[in-house]
């Protein structure tokens, strides 16, 4: 009875979730530890954790990696979206560069949209400063140079997180199969046991 009591405290001592895993990569998504042995892994690793409690520390973690992932296209279609925007309009940037630097009192004529199926002409100066926007309703005017570095900056961190977000996804994916293959050993195993233990009895 002892024993029993002992082996009950020391198994809810232990963090299971933290013992299904073995590490974080870079942005801080889990690595999921594959088990080699389920019953030494369930008897030694976790003292005897009961079965139902280390299935659930996986459906828990499972969950995890589908937020995550959702979480992730989102920002992976974000960034897809804004990479031809910034390079479109660091085009036009170049463009009015050029046209001034023909003439400092030069225009440009273009259309521009005021929304999705309706355009209007404008008239563009080329007075050497643009205004963009930043988000949450800011504006600032920039010089075209400034203008080009800061949207070359953006375009860089855009390209960098639609790489990030395509390596971190692969990540999920690996890890969701491993916890899903994780999640069959133990139930199959401990399946097994009670069978064994059944046949036993009888």
């Amino acid at each position: 009875m002892a024993a029993m009591v002992a082996a009950a405290d020391a198994a809810a001592d232990i963090n299971v979730e933290e013992t299904l895993l073995c590490g974080r990569n870079e942005r801080g998504i889990p690595d999921v530890r594959f088990i080699d042995d389920v019953d030494f892994f369930l008897a030694s690793e976790l003292n005897g954790t009961a079965v139902e409690t280390v299935i659930g520390a996986y459906t828990t973690l499972l969950s995890k990696f589908r937020t995550y992932e959702v979480n992730l296209m989102q920002q992976r279609m974000k960034a897809k979206l804004r990479v031809p925007e910034i390079e479109k309009t660091l085009t036009l940037i170049e463009q009015l560069k050029t046209k001034r630097e023909e003439d400092e009192e030069s225009t440009i004529d273009t259309h521009y949209n005021l929304s999705d199926v309706l355009y209007a002409r404008a008239e563009v100066q080329c007075s050497g400063t643009v205004c963009l926007w930043l988000g949450a309703q800011v504006m600032v005017e920039f010089s075209y140079a400034e203008a080009t570095e800061w949207l070359e900056r953006h375009l860089a961190q855009a390209k960098e997180r639609i790489r990030t977000t395509a390596e971190d996804l692969e990540h999920l994916r690996s890890n969701k199969i491993m916890t899903e293959v994780a999640i069959a050993r133990i139930y199959n195993h401990d399946l097994k046991k009670k069978k064994e233990t059944g046949g036993a009895s009888a």
